[in-house]
């Protein structure tokens, strides 16, 4: 249980090197928490301060409240009050955020119109309203119970909102570093592609489980991917969302804002598979019935929780209070370490060759006939011609496969894992994975300067610098 809510220790990988997700019976694909995102290089424009007397060059992002937000030629972003501009800059920015949302506003409508009988996304109501994080200097068992909760009827920006301010700021600043440095075209094509997925996923639902191969399927394992199936395809389209995620929107909204969005959209279908697991079998429920007895304080800034474990034992985790908030002791000696791991990991992969557009090349014609299929006999002929073309790339497996209709037989399924910690997953490009620690209750921006996180406020009449 303890890596389910408090293992930032881990990183998401990157979209490119992402797929994921787990399930045993009812468990599910946790991945994929936060988002996909790229990056491209802004044009430099000319700002100029009130008075006159000082001029930088750097690219408009966008605009966050009454901020200006830009990035410089050194790759810095800055957030200026747009009071501060003189009248000429005033109204640039206010031409490049309504060309900006123009540009977004064409897009939505492009993907609406060209798919207008297809979902964009699956998204249902929340089981219970949010219920915001502790006040800071809250106590260790009400941080925990509260965390999982919240996490239990799907609320997962509840990790977000656990964490102490600076963790925020650091995971904004890496979402934005992964997005500079990924490749604008690999992260439409992965987009497209997960949406392509999803979408077909959904329209060919009576198709895939008419398949004659699911009957060789145990029928305890079929009902469960019966359950789990809308939820999962819930996660994909959600994830795949060109607007949330576009990369516009990744460089110049704050990371608290992306995850209070999606919470709302995709923890339902969190929720939904977490009602699939037997109640003993549900990671969360034995901080939701937390004994306070448990826990042993060690002062005021430090305690042990006896966490249960699944041979019936139980195990020490031990936990700190930073800036206000209870992270394990362990996360919080080692999250400077691994958040500069995280920014190498992100660096190499941007300098390797990318081949998403070979994937897109011959993943997409497949998922397009697929989701075009009129018929189950038309439907079941395509599966067989897929896997005709994918069993001979694939290692011999211990299980017998299934024979095919038309074509060879697949490879037997592997044995499910257990659910992962919520570290596990693909997200935002390489950003880390988020902890139950403790919490910025609002998601608010912790920039001390009045600036969204990751951003440093500038004194555009000191010359910006």
């Amino acid at each position: 249980m303890t890596r389910m809510l408090w293992t930032a220790s881990r990183f998401f990988p990157s979209p490119r090197h992402a797929a994921a997700a787990c399930a045993k019976g009812a468990c599910v694909v946790l991945a994929m928490l936060v988002v996909l995102t790229g990056g491209t290089k802004a044009y430099a424009e000319e700002w100029t301060n009130l008075q006159g007397t000082a001029t930088i060059d750097a690219g408009f992002l966008g605009m966050w409240g009454d901020m200006v937000v830009l990035r410089r030629n050194d790759g810095k972003r800055i957030a200026i009050p747009k009071d501060q501009l003189n009248a000429t800059s005033r109204l640039l920015a206010d031409e490049l955020a309504a060309r900006k949302e123009e540009i977004r506003q064409r897009r939505l409508n492009e993907l609406r119109s060209g798919d207008s009988a297809m979902p964009t996304s699956l998204a249902v109501k929340p089981s219970a309203p949010y219920q915001s994080a502790p006040p800071l200097g809250s106590d260790l068992y009400d941080s925990l119970t509260h965390v999982a909760t919240q996490l239990n009827v799907g609320h997962i920006r509840a990790i977000w909102d656990a964490m102490p301010a600076s963790y925020q700021q650091d995971l904004d600043e890496l979402l934005k570093y992964s997005a500079e440095s990924s490749d604008a075209e690999s992260h439409a094509v992965i987009q497209r592609l997960g949406a392509q997925l999803g979408r077909t996923l959904h329209k060919q639902k009576s198709f895939v489980f008419g398949y004659p191969n699911l009957a060789m399927v145990p029928p305890e394992i079929l009902d469960n991917v019966r359950q789990a199936y809308d939820p999962v395809v819930g996660i994909i389209l959600e994830l795949s969302d060109q607007e949330v995620f576009s990369i516009e929107n990744m460089l110049s909204q704050p990371l608290a804002e992306i995850v209070a969005t999606k919470s709302e959209t995709m923890g339902p279908h969190l929720a939904e598979l977490l009602k699939m697991l037997p109640a003993d079998a549900n990671p969360l429920n034995p901080l939701v019935d937390l004994d306070p007895t448990t826990i042993q304080m060690d002062g005021q800034d430090r305690g042990t929780v006896m966490m249960p474990s699944p041979g019936g034992q139980s195990q020490p985790v031990v936990f700190i209070r930073v800036e206000g908030r209870w992270v394990p002791e362990a996360m919080a000696n080692g999250w400077e370490e691994m958040i500069s791991e995280a920014r190498q990991q992100i660096a190499s992969a941007a300098g390797q060759a990318n081949n998403s557009t070979t994937i897109a090349l011959l993943v997409g014609p497949i998922l397009a006939s697929v989701e075009n299929a009129e018929s189950q006999e038309e439907f079941n002929k395509i599966i067989d011609q897929l896997i005709g073309m994918v069993m001979p790339m694939l290692p011999p497996m211990g299980q017998p496969g299934m024979a095919g209709n038309n074509g060879p037989g697949t490879p037997g399924m592997p044995g499910m894992s257990g659910m992962p910690g919520m570290s596990g997953g693909p997200g935002m490009s390489g950003a880390p994975g988020m902890s139950g620690g403790g919490a910025n209750s609002g998601g608010q921006p912790p920039s001390s300067g009045g600036g969204p996180p990751g951003i440093q406020p500038a004194d555009v009449s000191s010359g910006g610098g």
